[in-house]
């Protein structure tokens, strides 16, 4: 309230806002201010999640990272799912001719065969049960730990 006509212009423009009618006065300890309350009709989370998850993938910076021989996509490994779950329900995503689907694989030699993890929770539980730990500080401190036993009994 009180402000130049130049920052009044500014603030209208910024906002979105055609008159200064259109803004609300709120009242605090300083004093009386414009404030523009704008509403936006949101989009489906799972489809933003379609969007950006393929982005995030190009962009997702690896200290060491290989192709696939298939795209220019540079990853950890070839990437051959990309499993996208959203309230239970998957979320199609394709990256690269990569699509989703899912499910994802347990140890290759220990436990093959898909898994369907229904969320987060359900996702390490079955890998944990088909031979994969996730949590790469419980897989350092498995190693470690057998490591030490290995050593205690060769008295090493």
């Amino acid at each position: 309230m009180g402000a130049p006509d130049q920052a009044v212009a500014g603030f209208l423009k910024s906002a979105g806002l055609a008159s200064i009618d259109q803004a609300q006065v709120v009242e605090d300890k300083k004093g009386a201010f414009y404030v523009a309350r704008i509403e936006r009709a949101g989009r489906a989370t799972a489809a933003i999640v379609q969007e950006i998850v393929p982005e995030i993938i190009r962009a997702f910076p690896w200290p060491k990272s290989m192709r696939s021989g298939v795209s220019d996509l540079q990853w950890v490994r070839p990437l051959h799912n990309v499993l996208c779950l959203f309230d239970g329900a998957p979320v199609k995503i394709e990256i690269e001719g990569v699509g989703a689907k899912p499910e994802t694989q347990g140890h290759r030699f220990h436990a093959p065969g898909a898994i369907k993890p229904k969320d987060f929770a359900d996702y390490a539980a079955k890998l944990r049960a088909a031979k994969v730990l996730i949590d790469r500080d419980e897989r350092k401190t498995i190693i470690l730990e057998a490591a030490q036993k290995l050593c205690a009994g060769k008295g090493a």
